[in-house]
Formats: C-alpha cells, sequence, structure tokens
C-alpha cells in the first residue's frame, strides 16, 4: 500500500540534500569572510597603542536566486516517479518459546450433557448432567395461595317459601320466595289464549288473545290495537254459512 506521508518525508530529504550541496560554496565563502572580519578586529590596536587605519574590506557576493531555482528544479526533476510497490515476502513460521517450534494445543474437554430432570418436594427443576453435575433450575411450581375471603351469606330460601300466583292478566305468573320481610319475586309470561270477546277497535291486546270478529275467531299473534285484517292476527274458526229455512 503506497504510504504518502512516508514518501513525502523521503522526498523533503532528498530536496534538501541538494539544496545542501549546492550552497555549500556560498556558506564556506561567507565562513572564509566572517573568518577573516574577526582576524582584522583582533589586530585592531589596544588602548594606547597607535595603529594603521584598516582598509575598507570587500564587499560579499550575493546569493544568486537563479542558481538557487535552478538547482532545486533540478533536484525536484532527478526524484524518480512514484511507483506500485513490490508484495511483500511470506513471513517465516514463528517459533515457539526459547527458539523450539510451538506445539499444538491440548484438545478440549468434552461437554457435559443433560442425563435426566426432575422436581423435588419444593418445586425446583433439578438438573443432572452426563458428567454427574447437578444443578438446581430454579421453582418451577408455585406454592399454594392463601385461601380466599368467606363469601357473603346466601339468601335463605327452600321450597317451603314459594308462592306462584296468576296475575289479573290471566297469563302472567308470579313466582315469589319470601322468608320473614325478605322477598325475591319475578313474573314469567305465558302466551295462553285467552278469550277476549267480540273485537273492540283502538283496544290493546297481547299475544295469544282470541276475539270474535265478523263472526270468526281471530288470534293475536302478537301484542296489537290493529284490526284482525291488519297482519297481527291469525284466523283461527272461519264463520260458517248461514244455514236454509225449515219448510
Amino acid at each position: 500500500m503506497f504510504d504518502g506521508k512516508a514518501f513525502g518525508e523521503e522526498m523533503v530529504g532528498i530536496v534538501k540534500g541538494y539544496v545542501d550541496r549546492a550552497t555549500a560554496p556560498l556558506i564556506a565563502e561567507n565562513k572564509a569572510l566572517a573568518d577573516r572580519i574577526a582576524e582584522l578586529e583582533a589586530r585592531t590596536p589596544q588602548a594606547g597603542e597607535k595603529g594603521q587605519d584598516g582598509k575598507d574590506g570587500r564587499d560579499g557576493a550575493d546569493a544568486d536566486p537563479e542558481l538557487i531555482a535552478k538547482v532545486v528544479a533540478d533536484a525536484v526533476a532527478s526524484i524518480p516517479a512514484p511507483s506500485n510497490g513490490r508484495d511483500g515476502v511470506d513471513g517465516k513460521d514463528g517459533v515457539g518459546i526459547n527458539g523450539k517450534d510451538g506445539r499444538d494445543g491440548a484438545d478440549g474437554k468434552d461437554g457435559a450433557g443433560i442425563a435426566d430432570l426432575v422436581i423435588d418436594r419444593d418445586g425446583n427443576l433439578i438438573a443432572s448432567f452426563t458428567d454427574g453435575r447437578l444443578k438446581a433450575l430454579g421453582q418451577i411450581i408455585g406454592k399454594d395461595g392463601r385461601d380466599g375471603i368467606d363469601g357473603k351469606d346466601g339468601i335463605p330460601f327452600g321450597v317451603d317459601d314459594l308462592n306462584m300466583s296468576l296475575m289479573e292478566d290471566g297469563r302472567t305468573i308470579r313466582l315469589a320466595f319470601a322468608k320473614g320481610e325478605t322477598e325475591y319475586a319475578f313474573q314469567i309470561g305465558v302466551p295462553t289464549m285467552i278469550y277476549r270477546g267480540v273485537y273492540r277497535e283502538g283496544s290493546a291486546y297481547e299475544q295469544g288473545d282470541t276475539i270474535t270478529w265478523g263472526g270468526s275467531l281471530w288470534h293475536a299473534d302478537k301484542a296489537t290495537s290493529g284490526k284482525p285484517d291488519s297482519g297481527d292476527w291469525t284466523l283461527a274458526a272461519k264463520r260458517g254459512r248461514d244455514g236454509r229455512d225449515k219448510l
């Protein structure tokens, strides 16, 4: 894999080397001038002595920027273009401790399976394994709950406390259980046939009522106040024909 950071550091090192070699003469000349100046300064007369006037030194030569730029350009151009690296060589087999080849690890022990499951007296599930171990897996049968609150006393009615009576309509039966001041009663309607006489318009009739209308007997199929020909009635007995007069 191409390492851009390593390549950049290498390229900087190469350019720096070329620049150092190209500017070495200039640096050496500057150093010589500095040494010469130091030597002249050492010859300066001390206090009380009469020295000769020193001559002006020569101006140092300026560095040639074009020369430096050319040297840097040539150095960069001489750097080989990057290319893909070669595949690395496979590493050698490692060695174990003290330079010896490592040994294969020991085989693992066989796992233990469940041989049986039992429930103890406290409702706990106990597992026995093929290696002889026992392990409690927790309680799976709950304990008996507390007794519930006593229920309220029921109504103390018996067969002897039952009274039945027929209501005024002739088809409703009233059943009542009574003991002391306590009574429980309910009604049962029975749609039995009861003759209510000749039909009276506007009167209310219950299911099972029968009336005479137009000389025929009609049966009320449901509670109604309509006429027998309204569809709420069924003709039970049709009026007979008039007989002949005797001679």
